[in-house]
């Protein structure tokens, strides 16, 4: 079992650098990969969401 494509929550953390980096990039099971760039730690600036067919920790197919 896979915490990150498994989790039925809403978006989990892929990375844990988004204090240093300002960068946290999590998915969802639904397929789904955000991407956002924080100015502070509370507030982010930018973020993106794209589908992805696969889970890149562990090669599930996602969105069924």
């Amino acid at each position: 079992m896979c915490k990150y494509c498994e989790d039925k929550t809403g978006f989990t953390p892929i990375n844990r650098t988004v204090d240093y980096s300002g960068l946290e990039i999590s998915m969802s099971s639904k397929g789904m990969l955000r991407c956002r760039a924080y100015m502070f730690k509370e507030l982010f600036e930018t973020q993106d969401v794209v589908n992805i067919n696969y889970c890149p920790m562990c090669g599930k197919k996602l969105g069924e």
